[in-house]
């Protein structure tokens, strides 16, 4: 089972299976929406520094073309 527990344990219908599954969840929902997080505010940070270097990023990228011809 996902929960981690046996099938007979959730049909107790025990408090403490309850809270163990609504715990469990809140945490892999927790970590997973993090992860997430972090990926976006690492692409909004290497969108910010190449934006920023855009102008630079533009000049060696003519002096490359122009080394190719």
């Amino acid at each position: 089972m996902i929960t981690g527990l046996d099938v007979s344990e959730l049909q107790e219908s025990k408090w403490s299976n309850t809270w163990v599954v609504v715990r469990d969840t809140s945490l892999f929902i927790l970590g997973f929406g993090s992860i997430f997080v972090l990926l976006g505010m690492s692409a909004t940070s290497i969108g910010s520094f190449v934006f920023d270097q855009q102008i630079l990023l533009t000049h060696s990228h003519h002096y490359s073309q122009m080394a190719l011809h």
